[in-house]
């Protein structure tokens, strides 16, 4: 019980060293010695919790990016989830905008919105062939406009309440359902002409 408790304390330091080290610098420019010092533990202990930098980032994004739920359904999420998703990133804001910069974020977030896709009746209902590049463009586009609104709200760079952004970000979301759902109407109808 205690190694287990003593595990968890090494590793918790180590996530937390690595999130205070990029709101300073890049990742690749993160050294594990800065790391274990930062951390105030030894070399040889990192190393038997992890094989390289980049493994406990994945670590750090799998901690956090697993808070953000994913609907089963493209539908499935509220206005009330979304407000109360951004209160527990702007209470672990230092996290956020680690993973924000580095990237992970936006590649997690991508990732998820393309599962959805290929499992959930969106999918069924559009026309596979001919609308998944446009279906995979849209999700690009929205993601990346999403972790930038979500970045400039953990920095305090928007005069808007945290209701406000929420309902901004959740009518996107819905806005490009609804555009995804005409181009495949405009695709069904120009298959039906010819």
């Amino acid at each position: 019980m205690v190694d287990n408790r003593r595990v968890k304390i090494t590793k918790l330091m180590l996530q937390e060293a690595l999130i205070d080290l990029l709101q300073e610098k890049a990742l690749e420019n993160i050294s594990v010695r800065e790391l274990v010092n930062k951390a105030d533990i030894n070399r040889s202990t990192f190393y038997s919790h992890y094989d390289t930098i980049y493994d406990l980032l994945y670590s750090i994004t799998e901690k956090y990016m697993k808070k953000i739920i994913f609907p089963n359904k493209v539908h499935d999420s509220s206005l009330t989830e979304h407000i109360e998703l951004l209160r527990f990133m702007k209470s672990n804001r230092k996290a956020y905008l680690a993973l924000i910069r580095t990237g992970q974020f936006l590649d997690y977030l991508i990732d998820k919105s393309l599962l959805i896709f290929d499992s959930n009746e969106m999918s069924y209902r559009m026309l596979k062939k001919e609308c998944k590049s446009a279906y995979e463009t849209m999700v690009q586009y929205s993601c990346a406009g999403t972790v930038q609104t979500i970045r400039l709200f953990l920095e305090d760079k928007l005069e808007l309440t945290t209701a406000e952004v929420a309902t901004l970000l959740y009518n996107t979301q819905e806005a490009t359902y609804h555009v995804l759902l005409d181009f495949q109407n405009e695709k069904i109808k120009r298959l039906k002409i010819t």
